[in-house]
């Protein structure tokens, strides 16, 4: 896996057996560190999220993300429960310095490193044109004083006009390991603290099919609009998001 010095993104923390998935956000610049030499090494992770310079200002107006669990098709996976996300996301450049600002974009599926889920097919489309072979990229994300979550996802360069919407489409499905019969689901809100101003609405639905039940764990202050044990709801809005949604998926019988 190519690993790259420095992004931005949404964030999650998972525990075992756990799966994180977040929204789109733009690629930090490393941290300035004293060097002998005037052309630093660069850093196998860094760990420091910046945002954007401060003449580009970029906002998320909105989110929609839906998430489809389901039992693998194929044999020889019954081990893991299969997650097919659909997000679209919608950014709008308040002002900028120049007429178009190019920077570097990424999305979280893991928050586990090498332990979490196992990527099967990730694509992004920007205003309906697909983006050719994002990279695999992986960074810490900042917690804070605990342990900081190892992400794993891909990055992709892009660029905005001024004044300008932007509609961005990410599609991925992953393969979320199991333990026991249940397998634990996170999708990163986190970073999205990161854009200039609060996150004006984001929904998020994660629906089960055949043969499987999910529940809101570890919710604290977000908690789900609409809850059965086949789908879950959460409408958000005007926020900065400081946690996670995190989702108990438990397989119903025996494997």
């Amino acid at each position: 896996m190519r690993t790259l010095p420095f992004f931005f993104c949404l964030a999650a923390v998972c525990l075992a057996a756990a799966v994180a998935l977040g929204d789109i956000g733009p690629y930090p610049r490393p941290r300035p560190r004293p060097q002998p030499s005037p052309v630093p090494p660069v850093p196998r992770i860094e760990t420091e999220l910046p945002t954007l310079d401060k003449s580009t200002q970029i906002e998320m107006q909105s989110a929609d993300v839906d998430v489809v669990l389901s039992r693998p098709a194929r044999a020889g996976r019954q081990a893991s429960i299969v997650a097919d996300l659909t997000c679209n996301f919608q950014l709008h450049c308040i002002t900028a310095r120049l007429a178009t600002s190019r920077y570097t974009m990424a999305f979280p599926y893991s928050a586990e490193g090498d332990r979490g889920p196992k990527c099967q097919r990730f694509s992004v489309e920007i205003d309906g044109a697909k983006i050719r072979s994002p990279d695999e990229a992986r960074w810490l994300g900042d917690n804070g004083d605990k342990k900081p979550p190892q992400y794993v996802g891909y990055s992709w360069p892009t660029a905005i006009e001024r004044g300008a919407n932007q509609t961005v489409t990410v599609k991925c499905s992953l393969l979320l390991p199991v333990t026991g019969n249940t397998a634990d689901f996170t999708y990163i809100l986190c970073t999205g603290a990161g854009w200039r101003r609060p996150i004006g609405r984001e929904t998020v639905r994660v629906r089960a099919e055949s043969g499987l039940q999910i529940a809101s764990v570890r919710s604290g202050n977000i908690r789900p609009a609409a809850q059965t044990e086949k789908e879950l709801v959460w409408e958000l809005k005007d926020f900065v998001p400081k946690e996670d949604i995190h989702v108990e998926v438990t397989r119903d019988g025996k494997p």
